[in-house]
């Protein structure tokens, strides 16, 4: 045994191999006979044992992780098998609670449950007792608010609510006096980002737990994390002009990076920027679009909280990237069913050139997602045009173009971001496409690397030592916490979401999901409008299926979208519908709906 594998020296001391700063890399705790001695300068820790014929020996060999060696007497003599016994039921009984998830596809039903524990296997608690939702494992062992909102919202649909909270009340103890969250110093500053990520985390966790004496205790942080960034909207990129306010002046990073000059079309004096990100970290779920929104709004994920503060104007949207969406003045453009409005003072923003680069991911997140809020419609032309951008730019059916690797590489957990768009869409069939894709480039073990390069040929966006690999190599930890939270996410999308007030049953389930003869279940599903609900699909017959919603005992308003190719005829108690249309129930007891395939 060697400290190869954690990329360390282990020393051998007796029958410990420890590294240079006392901790264990591994240790033996019964040699069962065997004969331990160092080898390779002391580096390796060599094992020798006799197995007689038609016999066994087993030993067991500890790898604890960040434990000092001068604790080793308080770790556990049990062997294998009994430790493994108490991890199983530890694991049991974190399930029994949970979120109950059964695809026909056995593929997927352990992809969900792996994934999830990864995302609860990447927390910690640091000295003062608080819960950290980590990004990874190494590199990304920290905390990232904008990676908070997915994981944290990952433990709430799994049913994971006090993991949740726990990790969501660590933000409050790291929010800095001005009202920013930005962390960790690797993710460069500002990092817009985490302040909307940490922001709408707090907001979803209210959502599902519907506690307003703990959202009460929140309100604070929001209030003033909500301030902060409504401020710091009004920063500029001009540089060298004398009468831009101190406070407003361009910002550079602490950081800076390698990668390639973000696009940005030159500002004109009066000009400000759109900070997308942080400004809709909030519409990153799924959500319909249905009326006009102020700047203000869109300039905070939590400006309910501020409704007292001074009003700011409609303004206009004008997304400048070339070539990746129209850049058209709304009035010449068709119109759409979400319009924010030209505010008639000069007041034009753009697209930050910080986040510029990472458009493939965001701005689709930004531009039609979230609950009652919206900027534009899931099928507005920016939309659409984008959507058509990326496509264009696709390999191996993920997109590219997305962070480092640029055009050479995919990353798939992101991915899943944008096959939720398709699904907002009702395209269902893209969003299965790219969930498969995304699965396509995940290592045996049911977790993703962060970029994976796909097309060593195709220009990097940054020259970086880590953008120096061969096709199908990738970058970044693993697991990444991120995408599998939103595997999560997705498969919980696909579904059920909310929109509106009312929970969308199956919106992304295709008929070729349950075979004939087979059933998908979802129990104890925590949603947004408080409590849980149940979910039960079965394909009897070729001919009949039997969907089963239990709402458990709350009043509730559902859409159920059938599972069948567009333009399919059902029959539901005599009466006909199209798989074009949806079924409204409003329910406070379960309900049984057969639908006979005609």
């Amino acid at each position: 045994m060697s400290g190869r594998e954690r990329n360390l020296p282990g020393h051998v001391v007796g029958t410990v191999l420890e590294n240079g700063a006392g901790e264990d890399v591994a240790l033996v705790t019964d040699t069962a006979g065997a004969t331990v001695a160092p080898a390779g300068n002391g580096l390796t820790l060599d094992m020798w044992v006799v197995v007689d014929p038609h016999s066994a020996k087993t030993l067991w060999i500890e790898l604890p992780y960040e434990w000092p060696v001068a604790r080793n007497d308080e770790l556990s003599r049990e062997n294998g098998e009994t430790l493994l016994a108490k991890a199983v039921a530890q694991w049991d009984g974190l399930w029994a609670g949970a979120t109950k998830v059964d695809f026909p596809q056995k593929e997927l039903t352990d992809f969900y449950y792996s994934s999830i524990a990864y995302v609860l296997i990447l927390t910690e608690f640091d000295a003062r007792g608080d819960l950290w939702a980590l990004d990874g494992p190494a590199v990304y062992r920290q905390y990232w608010g904008r990676g908070e909102y997915f994981q944290a919202r990952a433990m709430e649909v799994a049913g994971f609510m006090e993991p949740a909270r726990e990790s969501v009340e660590h933000a409050f103890h790291v929010i800095n006096d001005d009202g920013e969250w930005d962390f960790p110093p690797t993710s460069g500053w500002p990092a817009w980002d985490n302040s909307g990520g940490n922001a709408a985390a707090v907001w979803d966790y209210y959502l599902f737990s519907r506690d307003k004496q703990w959202l009460a205790k929140a309100y604070p942080d929001l209030l003033q994390s909500a301030s902060w960034i409504r401020d710091h909207r009004e920063e500029s990129t001009l540089e060298g002009v004398d009468s831009t306010p101190l406070g407003a002046r361009p910002i550079h990073r602490q950081l800076p990076s390698k990668c390639r000059t973000e696009p940005n079309p030159p500002l004109k004096a009066g000009e400000k920027n759109l900070l997308v990100w942080p400004a809709a970290v909030e519409l990153r779920r799924l959500g319909a679009c249905r009326r006009a929104i102020p700047s203000r709004t869109i300039s905070s994920p939590i400006t309910r909280f501020i409704s007292r503060a001074k009003p700011r104007p409609y303004s206009a949207i004008r997304m400048t990237q070339p070539g990746s969406i129209a850049s058209t003045p709304h009035s010449q453009r068709p119109s759409r069913r979400c319009e924010p409005r030209r505010d008639a003072r000069n007041h034009n923003p753009h697209v930050s050139a910080r986040h510029a680069h990472v458009s493939a991911r965001r701005v689709l997140a930004v531009l039609s997602r979230r609950v009652s809020h919206c900027l534009y419609a899931p099928d507005d032309p920016l939309v659409s045009g984008l959507i058509t951008r990326m496509e264009s730019e696709e390999k191996q059916g993920l997109p590219t173009n997305v962070a480092w690797a640029g055009l050479a590489g995919v990353w798939a957990g992101e991915s899943m971001n944008m096959a939720e768009t398709y699904l907002l869409r009702g395209e269902k069939q893209k969003a299965a496409d790219m969930l498969a894709a995304a699965l396509n480039h995940s290592y045996t073990t049911n977790v993703w690397k962060e970029e994976i390069l796909v097309d060593v040929d195709a220009p990097r966006a940054c020259d970086t030592p880590h953008s120096k690999r061969s096709n199908m190599q990738g970058t970044g930890d693993m697991p990444e916490a991120w995408a599998n939270a939103n595997l999560v996410l997705l498969l919980r999308d696909i579904l059920l979401n909310e929109r509106d007030g009312k929970l969308h049953l199956l919106p992304g389930l295709l008929a070729s999901w349950v075979p004939e003869g087979k059933t998908l279940t979802l129990d104890n599903a925590p949603v947004t409008t408080g409590g849980t609900i149940s979910l039960r699909v079965e394909h009897v017959s070729a001919k009949l299926w039997r969907i089963t919603v239990d709402p458990h005992g709350a009043f509730r308003e559902f859409v159920v979208h059938f599972p069948f190719e567009p333009g399919t005829r059902v029959r539901i108690d005599d009466k006909g519908f199209t798989t074009s249309s949806v079924l409204n129930l409003g329910l406070d007891k379960p309900l049984t709906v057969e639908l006979e395939v005609q």
